[in-house]
């Protein structure tokens, strides 16, 4: 089983272009005993709970997992192996040989004569100021892990960069350009970092221009704690490494989709299970947020880059609402009017984007594996081509960020592949945006470029299954409600 759950890009030029490898030194070897540590007592003090609620029920005095596994002895020295060294859970990290950032490795010192070798490997780690990043967080074969993937728009080429593995299946990804920890980040001028949210529930936090790091640079969420004599949990109190400036109840059930707004950076849409949509002003927590209902659970939310004073919805019915922000309603007793609203798919629109470059050019996935591509204009949505991409039921399409990458749709799903689309390859979409965004002129061949580095140019709109329900000029307009 392989799916691709969540995708996200890097602009152009932020990546370094020599990413570094992964070393151990005394400073980074306390901090994962500190994180091995703090793990480790967890899982120890929750299994402490789970023996003394258990011999409260049973009214034992020793339960049978405390007899197996001679808990009663837990906390006493862990038993020398033949070799005098303790066996520990991490086994023992401070008897693993390092060596200084001046000093070569003993072990990795290459023979006379392999040294072009290595230089091919620092040629492969080279990351040019025209390439983008695309992040891909995927489960595969039961294992967690983010794709760190480079995009070669001349060169039709998408390639894993190195993977960096996470303890859970992941939900969302998103680039941040603060640099968090400390390390070689702090002597860069940009920062490129990547905040993870799993199915646990804390956010790592990880440096994209670091080779095969072992774990990630912070972690939010988690809340240190100390036992005392009675082996309760304490809270740490807040200080500069760990505190909550604020938290929100602005709905009934799960939130599950966020976005800032892209001009007032304290003002937060939220959407929920709850088929509420909710605009907060962290300023004024306490304050009467305005809400709108929609029909079904919401899917995603997103701000219009282009208008700040509007924004979509989408949900698991398959609709698209696009909503005044100036303008809530009285009441959430029932749906609220929205723009307008598109009935973009039969089932959950699951992936949506809008195109930075190009007003009013937005597009939709669902689990009916079709991607669809929409043009709004004067407030009315109508679509210009649908297509199957391969990638099984779609659960992220993101437009690139950069101008000259503007109309590449990077689509993933269930079936674990990334394909990046050249939209404006496509016969449909030169006919509709021609007149707003300035274009190649004459015949151009349909791009597809896959993980495997290889174009799908040779498809076109005819050769697609999927490109049907649409006109002789290749695409259909949608009745507004």
């Amino acid at each position: 089983m392989s799916m691709t759950l969540a995708t996200t890009w890097v602009r152009r030029g932020v990546a370094a272009q020599r990413p570094i490898k992964y070393e151990v030194d005394e400073a980074e070897l306390g901090r994962i005993s500190k994180l091995a540590r703090l793990q480790l007592e967890e899982a120890q003090q929750g299994l402490t709970d789970a023996q003394n609620e258990h011999e409260s029920e049973e009214g034992d005095g020793k339960g049978e997992k405390e007899k197996e596994y001679n808990l009663d002895d837990y906390d006493d020295d862990a038993e020398q192996d033949e070799a005098g060294e303790p066996v520990t859970m991490f086994g023992n990290v401070r008897a693993l040989a390092y060596h200084g950032p001046g000093e070569e490795d003993p072990y990795l010192v290459l023979p006379a004569g392999e040294k072009d070798l290595d230089d091919d490997e620092r040629e492969d780690l080279q990351i040019l100021p025209t390439d983008n990043l695309i992040l891909a967080a995927k489960v595969e074969d039961e294992v967690a892990h983010l794709e760190v993937m480079v995009y070669e728009d001349d060169a039709d080429n998408l390639y894993v960069h190195h993977d960096i593995m996470l303890p859970a299946v992941p939900l969302c990804v998103e680039w941040i350009d603060v640099a968090v920890g400390s390390g070689h980040a702090e002597k860069r001028q940009q920062a490129n970092f990547v905040a993870v949210g799993t199915m646990s529930p804390e956010i790592e936090l990880w440096d994209l221009d670091v080779v095969d790091s072992m774990y990630p640079n912070a972690i939010l969420g988690r809340e240190p704690w100390e036992q005392d004599k009675g082996k309760k949990k304490k809270k740490a109190k807040a200080n500069d490494e760990y505190h909550v400036d604020a938290s929100y109840t602005m709905h009934t059930d799960k939130v599950c989709a966020l976005d800032w707004h892209p001009a007032e950076g304290t003002v937060l849409l939220s959407g929920s299970y709850d088929r509420t949509v909710v605009v907060t002003d962290m300023r004024a927590p306490d304050a009467a947020a305005p809400r709108w209902r929609v029909d079904t659970d919401v899917e995603r939310v997103r701000w219009d880059i282009h208008d700040p004073n509007f924004f979509y919805v989408t949900t698991e019915s398959g609709l698209v609402y696009y909503f005044d922000a100036q303008k809530p309603p009285k009441s959430v007793d029932k749906t609220s009017k929205p723009v307008w609203r598109l009935q973009a798919h039969d089932g959950p629109v699951s992936a949506f984007d809008i195109n930075a470059a190009v007003p009013g050019f937005l597009a939709t996935g669902s689990e009916d594996k079709k991607t669809k591509l929409w043009s709004v204009q004067d407030n009315k949505p109508s679509m210009v081509v649908a297509r199957n991409l391969d990638v099984g039921r779609i659960f992220a399409a993101n437009f690139g960020p950069d101008p000259d990458v503007a109309f590449r749709l990077s689509v993933a799903g269930s079936r674990g592949q990334v394909q990046v689309w050249d939209t404006s390859t496509n016969a449909a979409v030169r006919s509709v945006f021609a007149g707003r965004v300035k274009m190649a002129e004459g015949g151009v061949k349909e791009r597809l470029v896959g993980a495997t580095g290889q174009s799908d140019s040779e498809q076109s709109d005819q050769s697609d299954e999927d490109d049907h329900a649409q006109g002789d000029d290749g695409w259909e307009s949608m009745d507004q409600d």
